[in-house]
Formats: C-alpha cells, sequence, structure tokens
C-alpha cells in the first residue's frame, strides 16, 4: 500500500484554492491538481506492507491525541524548479512543525521509512509547470488544522486517486 499523513482542507477554502491553481496554470501551464486531492502532507511513506496498518492506526492515535488543534494561514504562493506551484504559510505555526516532526520521529523508531529533509508545509496546487515562479504574497487564506488522515494513493490512468483509511481529531486526549 502506497501511504501518506495528511490533513485535508475545510470545504470553505475551496474556491480559493481553485482560484490560485487557476492563476499558477494561466503562467506557468502545467496540470491543475483536481480539488479532490488537495492536501497538507504531514509525513510520506511510500510501499507499507498493509499487515503494518494496525501499528500505523496506534501510532497515529498516540501522536494526534497528544497535538493541539491550530491554525494555519496560507498567504505565500510560487513555483519550484520542479514543476510544483504551491500555496505555503510564510511563516508556519510552530505546532504544525512539532506535528510534522514528532509524527515523522515516531514513524521512524517504529521502523518506517520516512523523509530525513525539513518539512516545508505546503499544498500542492499544480504539477508538471513548464517554469518556476518567484514567490510572493497573497490575501491570507486561514485553515483550522484540527485532523489527522492516513490516506492510500493508488496511481490509475487519471493519475492518483487518494482513499481515507483513518482520521483522528487533534489533542483528542481525555
Amino acid at each position: 500500500m502506497r501511504l501518506f499523513f495528511a490533513s485535508w482542507p475545510p470545504a470553505s477554502a475551496l474556491p480559493v484554492l481553485h482560484h490560485h491553481s487557476e492563476r499558477l496554470h494561466a503562467r506557468l501551464g502545467g496540470r491543475v491538481v483536481p480539488r479532490a486531492r488537495l492536501h497538507l502532507t504531514l509525513a510520506f511513506l511510500g510501499d507499507v506492507d498493509d499487515t503494518r496498518l494496525v501499528e500505523l492506526t496506534t501510532l497515529a492515535a498516540r501522536v494526534a491525541a497528544a497535538s493541539t488543534a491550530q491554525s494555519i494561514d496560507f498567504n505565500t504562493l510560487g513555483g519550484w524548479d520542479n514543476g510544483i506551484g504551491w500555496l505555503a504559510p510564510s511563516a508556519p505555526p510552530p505546532g504544525l512543525i512539532e506535528l510534522a516532526e514528532r509524527l515523522n520521529t515516531a514513524l521512524r523508531d517504529a521502523g518506517f521509512l520516512v523523509e530525513r529533509r525539513r518539512y516545508r508545509p505546503h499544498l500542492t496546487l499544480l504539477r508538471s509547470a513548464r517554469r518556476h515562479w518567484r514567490s510572493h504574497s497573497v490575501a491570507s487564506l486561514h485553515w483550522p488544522l484540527d485532523h489527522l488522515a492516513l490516506v492510500e494513493s493508488t496511481m490509475g490512468p487519471q493519475g492518483p486517486s487518494y482513499v481515507e483509511l483513518a482520521r483522528w481529531p487533534l489533542g483528542s486526549e481525555p
């Protein structure tokens, strides 16, 4: 199973995200990420044997319970040399960085392979852009980060499809 941990945007954010996607597409070309695939990745696992799902869900429940819900203000639009157009917070809240670090550390300690590079929170809005775009400020999109989801990605002829396998509220410790 190809897995990652993420948080989905609130429905109220989708029109603004679509607007930014179309704006990037007009300038950079490429492919707009469909609304149903927009997410904030917190940890990417890649291929995981399905026999480890119980272990993963137990680990994620502990991390989510010990984390607090918070808000993120996405206010910077840009494009990287690798063909990705994105929206990101100019100043990621410390709680978001802490959540991603705690999750990745717990996964690594449990023997899962995770990325070791510094976490850079962003929403991928565009793929296969023909050029990069220097980042600049845009009107802030406020996003309440209140959950952690385990997601399976399956590649199909139209690109990946995502299925949420489990979800935990942040800060659910009694």
